[in-house]
């Protein structure tokens, strides 16, 4: 699961007493604790779960949470996608 991911890596990186400032996400840069599936069954979804590195490796980023964020960080404008429907 990914808050085992998450709690590992805070553990890791001696974050534990700071979890709840930090959050996991995908390249898309999507919050993975609403994710209550296995790691596995999120990179295997049928809709296709599509990485942006080439190697297709499987990547979650752990990042201090910015309620405070008044702009999109440049990765994440590249990873949104607008249509325009007529």
């Amino acid at each position: 699961m990914f808050d085992e991911v998450k709690l590992s890596a805070c553990e890791f990186w001696d974050l534990s007493h700071k979890s709840e400032e930090f959050i996991l996400t995908d390249e898309y840069f999507n919050n993975l604790a609403s994710y209550k599936d296995t790691i596995q069954n999120f990179f295997a979804e049928k809709s296709g779960y599509q990485p942006l590195n080439p190697q297709c490796d499987a990547c979650v980023f752990l990042i201090k949470k910015n309620a405070y964020r008044e702009k999109l960080h440049f990765l994440q404008i590249e990873s949104v996608e607008i249509s325009k429907q007529i």
